[in-house]
């Protein structure tokens, strides 16, 4: 059994903000669940066995569908009339059910039923439905005996149902890579494939672009037209070859984001490591492709009774004495990169403040929710249902309306660290957490939100909400006894673990496994173990 624990860090007396995990020692209180360990699983599918009545026909070839991907469903298809394999599409949709369920198959003459309660849909372009609650579904075999007296498949609904191991045990979650509106970034838009094929599965992806969901907040490299000719990208000794036609790639700009996109992408492969380009017979390997931001997600920022602290590691720093912070200072935050500026809540001011510069006022109104900060150095807040965005290097801030134009305030705002995707909170103890796609302009100045979608973060009182990395929401709420932490991810399960119930903020490093709890009175609980 794997044990999930948060682990006391006894801290110095200020509060602290952080990206990611702290960097400290002392004395340790461990709160712990336990989660079953997924076994490992090799899927194998065997064929009819002569004389099956109509339900082993359907509970056997179920089986063998879930074997499938290893053999391209042949196996699968034996158990088909010839009408049916010609018609099948297994590739339609992937339904998952948990493993303490079983199917049940009731069979009446020559048609099955199986009814399950499924909790995930994966669909042919990767992307993964989380359903709010198990939805049963209802599935129809219809059999007819073959000039042999043997039950054969004759119509079925397209895809496979599977159990949520063996779904684990032949799909991979990797990102297909997009580009940032700047060009200095990258961002995920996360996919399950089958771990067989799965580069050429993320090469065709990345062909085809952004899913809906993203695609307002990125733009893409890949050439117009492309193509893959053999529709496969071939491996050999840890070298993927990808022969991409379409439009050429003239200047060394584009050939370099194209190839910035396509290496990131096929290098989560674990049989890659290299990855060689082709467009339209033009060499790709000599091109230099972007480093990318420098991300600093273990700093802290924090305030002490001497003002404001920074820690990137080398033990805390005074950056802005307490006389120079105004009234009632509260509600530090430092964005992602090296570079970023820090910036707090003063009263009823939003201040920003660089290493290299002294606290500016950058808007002023009452009830300024927490700042948030982006890679880009954008500072966010909101304010009844307005957001606002200020730079501490531009004059006036940028106001965006809420997506919303009724219904509970908006008291909240998180923009993840690449500054692609936002988290929005509405309302107060039984609000309700969003997430949607930020629009920017070339130079990466925000310009809107996208239309929000709602995650499920399942009963209780919502204290608080953050980000760890690009693609996973945490939400730290008060359930009947206990308080609890979930992690959503959008392309998977939530996860929930117990949380101390005096925690009352959450923030995030790059992975889930890098969660950090603030108490308010100088303890900090960090995530440990797996």
């Amino acid at each position: 059994m794997k044990r999930l624990r948060f682990a006391l860090v006894l801290t110095l007396a200020f509060v602290l903000s952080a990206c990611q995990a702290l960097p400290m020692s002392g004395p340790v209180t461990q709160f712990e669940r336990d989660i079953p360990d997924s076994e490992s699983l090799v899927l194998k599918g065997f064929g009819p066995v002569d004389g099956s009545a109509p339900a082993v026909i359907v509970r056997d070839f179920l089986r063998a569908s879930a074997a499938g991907w290893s053999d391209d469903f042949q196996v699968a298809r034996t158990y088909l009339t010839e009408e049916a394999t010609k018609t099948w599409r297994p590739e339609a949709q992937v339904q998952i059910y948990s493993d303490d369920q079983t199917p049940n198959l009731s069979a009446d003459d020559g048609t099955v039923n199986v009814s399950a309660e499924v909790d995930g849909v994966v669909t042919p372009d990767g992307k993964y439905d989380v359903q709010s609650k198990p939805a049963r579904v209802q599935l129809d075999y219809e059999l007819v005996q073959d000039e042999n007296e043997q039950w054969r498949i004759n119509d079925l609904p397209d895809g496979v149902l599977i159990s949520r191991s063996s779904f684990h045990a032949v799909y991979t979650l990797a990102s297909v890579y997009f580009l940032a509106p700047d060009m200095n970034a990258l961002v995920p838009d996360p996919r399950w494939y089958p771990g067989r094929r799965l580069a050429s599965y993320l090469m065709q992806a990345l062909i085809e672009g952004p899913s809906p969901e993203i695609a307002p907040a990125v733009v893409s490299a890949i050439p117009a037209g492309a193509q893959l000719p053999l529709q496969q990208v071939e491996i050999t000794g840890g070298r993927a070859e990808v022969q991409v036609e379409g439009e050429t790639l003239t200047t060394r700009a584009q050939q370099s984001a194209f190839k910035w996109q396509v290496t990131s992408t096929l290098m989560q492969v674990p049989s890659v490591s290299e990855v060689s380009i082709r467009n339209n017979e033009i060499s790709l390997d000599d091109v230099p492709v972007p480093s990318g931001p420098t991300w600093a997600m273990d700093t802290t920022v924090g305030i002490s009774e001497e003002g404001l602290v920074l820690d990137d590691g080398a033990g805390p720093a005074l950056l802005t004495p307490i006389a120079e912070m105004g009234d009632d200072p509260r509600d530090p935050t430092i964005g992602p990169v090296d570079s970023s500026p820090l910036a707090f809540i003063s009263g009823d001011h939003l201040v920003g403040v660089h290493q290299s510069m002294a606290p500016r006022t950058l808007y002023s109104h009452k009830n300024l929710s927490r700042p948030s900060i982006d890679r880009l150095g954008w500072i966010w807040s909101t304010v009844g249902d307005q957001i606002v965005v200020a730079n501490l290097y531009t004059d006036e801030p940028v106001e965006l309306a809420s997506p919303w134009t009724s219904g509970d305030a908006l008291t909240r705002i998180a923009i993840s660290p690449d500054g692609a995707r936002a988290l929005l909170v509405r309302g107060g103890e039984n609000g309700s957490v969003w997430v949607t796609a930020v629009k920017r302009s070339t130079d990466g100045t925000p310009i809107g939100l996208d239309v929000p979608t709602r995650i499920e973060v399942g009963a209780g009182k919502l204290i608080d909400a953050s980000w760890a990395g690009n693609t996973s929401a945490l939400t730290l709420l008060q359930g009947s006894e206990q308080r609890q932490v979930t992690i959503a991810t959008f392309a998977s399960m939530p996860e929930t673990l117990r949380a101390p119930n005096d925690a009352n903020r959450i923030s995030g490093g790059a992975t889930p496994q890098a969660i950090l709890l603030d108490s308010g009175d100088g303890t900090v609980y960090q995530r440990s173990g797996a």
